[in-house]
């Protein structure tokens, strides 16, 4: 239809129109599926931000908690360490502390005379302070200790807590804080691709409205091209031996033309065509594929082949016995459907009619021979007086004054090989 109605770059130019649409379609569903994958992890970064931010981590305080709660764990030993340092280093008679004060005391007499004693002196006197500072230090814990009872139980739940989230997101304290504001970073960067969908949707509608007009454009030529290549097609197929053809090119009237989506078309536009055809005088048409025999099918596309012989791409066609049942004028109208389509294509035509190889360019001669054990199938080009032989044969099955005259005639008639 389209090499007939010369529309083959229209069709190409929809096609392209049409993997252009798909192509955004294609694109536009990326975009989307793109974009809710974007939102629902935005929604858990929101979710992990508040998460965290209610935790109120701080930095390496699994590590502290830890320790406080080894220290809690053994606060009642660290207490009676601490009472019974204070007890004997520092309150009972001849203390620790009484002991590096009284050597004080008798050797500060001495640290004038002496750079050792002197040194001595003050390094006593620095154990002293330092002792008397640890007293105060371990008297503190102890009031820590019983000023904060219920601190174990604190620091257990809080510890016990931020394990649950370490494992829920499988990093260390300091590692979640990093991860908090990665995510803040993330979150607060996050474009949307709602304007990118939309500006693609609307070229994309539009593209799909231009498309719509270019697949109507080339379906109103197609239809009207299709009345007159079925007429042509009707005229030749009568002219072969079927008096009595009609044919008739339908287009599915299914679509609804107003309303065209993606799914109605195809590369080569929206149309879907059948051939229709009957044989025989009131005989309804049906589907050329149903309806028509063997030899109704090759007579068809061999007027197909007429028609459209000049806007084919060259190529070898051939034709094997296609002359089954032809004979008289009929046959003589075949050799010249055949003759035509030769002029734009190399045609090979086998053939048991005079009137059809009279046409030829070239004849040639294919039969068989028996040689002692075998058969062996020969084939032989006919010069001039050879091929008006042949064609005597083919008429009359000999030779004979009569037959060879009408193969001269014959042969001159359709002009062929007569300068050879």
């Amino acid at each position: 239809m389209d090499k007939y109605a010369n529309l083959e770059k229209e069709r190409d130019d929809f096609g392209q129109s049409y993997q252009k649409v798909k192509q955004q379609m294609s694109e536009l569903k990326k975009l989307r599926e793109h974009e809710a994958n974007q939102r629902e992890k935005m929604e858990l970064y929101k979710y992990q931000i508040n998460e965290i931010e209610e935790f109120q981590l701080q930095a390496d305080e699994d590590d502290k908690l830890q320790h406080e709660l080894n220290f809690l764990n053994h606060a009642e030993e660290i207490i009676t360490i601490s009472e019974s340092i204070e007890q004997e280093f520092y309150e009972q008679d001849n203390s620790v502390y009484d002991l590096i004060n009284n050597y004080i005391f008798k050797l500060v007499n001495y640290q004038q005379d002496n750079q050792q004693v002197a040194k001595a002196v003050s390094l006593l006197q620095d154990s002293a302070a330092n002792l008397e500072e640890a007293i105060e230090e371990m008297r503190a814990i102890q009031d820590f200790v019983d000023l904060d009872k219920d601190r174990l139980k604190q620091v257990e739940e809080r510890l016990d807590a931020i394990n649950l989230l370490k494992m829920k997101y499988q990093m260390n304290v300091n590692d979640i804080l990093n991860y908090g504001e990665k995510i803040k970073e993330d979150l607060a960067s996050f474009s949307s691709y709602s304007d990118k969908i939309s500006d693609l949707a609307q070229k994309q509608q539009k593209d799909l409205l231009s498309l719509q007009k270019q697949a109507q454009k080339l379906s109103a030529k197609r239809q009207k091209a299709a009345k007159k290549f079925a007429q042509e097609l009707e005229e030749n197929i009568k002219n072969l031996a079927i008096a009595d053809a009609t044919f008739q090119i339908k287009f599915d009237k299914a679509i609804n033309m107003t309303n065209l989506g993606i799914k109605d078309f195809k590369s080569d536009g929206l149309d879907i065509i059948e051939f229709y055809f009957s044989a025989n005088k009131g005989k309804e048409m049906q589907p050329l594929k149903d309806s028509a025999s063997g030899g109704e099918i090759s007579r068809f596309l061999l007027a197909v082949k007429k028609i459209l012989a000049e806007k084919l791409t060259p190529r070898a066609v051939i034709f094997d016995e296609i002359d089954t049942g032809v004979g008289g004028k009929t046959a003589e109208l075949l050799g010249k459907f055949i003759s035509d389509i030769s002029e734009y294509h190399q045609v090979i035509c086998i053939t048991h009619l005079a009137q059809i190889a009279a046409f030829g360019d070239g004849h040639f001669l294919v039969y068989k021979k028996s040689e002692k054990d075998k058969t062996v199938v020969d084939i032989n080009f006919l010069e001039k007086a050879k091929r008006k032989k042949e064609i005597a044969r083919m008429i009359s099955g000999s030779e004979t004054e009569i037959a060879l005259k009408y193969a001269g005639e014959i042969i001159k008639k359709q002009g062929r090989m007569e300068n050879d």
